[in-house]
């Protein structure tokens, strides 16, 4: 074989296998696996902080704000020395009734308002085994008048006392003696307790009340 003919021979053959590696490589790119093809990123979702519970603000109660004031109470220590009501159930009504209470059957609602104006309720109530319910047994009914420098010596007080301070009506408490309401420009306020001796921080407030029932002079309306 001449040297023209071997030089033809080679290009031939460098130019086939060329196009040979071409068309494999389109081959191979056209039918590439779908698992290999890059796929576009999805959005990446943040997740939203919670949000934090709204505190439940406590607004100042001035005594200037105070309308009225009352106490509702069991508390047998709430009554005089000697009275009926400074009795338990029990030391009134004996153990027959089947009630075994260390507070007074007398309910007492004692109110003073800002315009001088006082009420004392007291109900005793009595359970009936029978009708299986309480009954009222007795209803007095009396009124009075205090000074305003009274009513304003209660309602500072009650509004600087910490117990009261402290409170706020979405509280509730399982067991509870007392209650003392305060009417005032804004609203009410009514925080109650399980009163005894020790209940250092409420009962001031308790006793600020006994103090003004023992010196209102009260007049017996029913």
């Amino acid at each position: 074989m001449n040297r023209k003919t071997i030089i033809v021979s080679t290009i031939f053959s460098a130019i086939t296998a060329l196009v040979t590696a071409s068309a494999v490589s389109a081959v191979f790119f056209f039918c590439k696996p779908a698992a290999q093809i890059a796929e576009t990123p999805k959005p990446v979702i943040e997740s939203q902080p919670t949000p934090e519970s709204t505190p439940i603000l406590q607004v100042e109660i001035k005594a200037t704000d105070v309308n009225s004031a009352t106490i509702e109470t069991v508390y047998k220590n709430f009554f005089a020395e000697g009275s009926k009501c400074r009795q338990t159930y029990n030391e009134m009504f004996g153990d027959k009734d089947g009630v075994y209470s260390s507070s007074s059957p007398c309910r007492i609602n004692l109110t003073f308002n800002r315009d001088g104006s006082a009420e004392k309720i007291i109900v005793i109530r009595r359970y009936d085994n029978a009708a299986k319910a309480w009954r009222d047994t007795d209803k007095t009914v009396w009124k009075s008048k205090i000074s305003s420098e009274q009513f304003k010596s209660l309602a500072n007080l009650i509004v600087n006392n910490k117990a009261f301070k402290s409170w706020n009506n979405m509280m509730t408490i399982t067991v509870s003696n007392c209650k003392i309401m305060v009417k005032h420009t804004g609203g009410t306020k009514s925080p109650m307790s399980n009163v005894d001796e020790r209940a250092t921080a409420y009962l001031p407030m308790v006793n600020a009340f006994k103090e003004l029932d023992a010196r209102a002079l009260w007049e017996k309306t029913e």
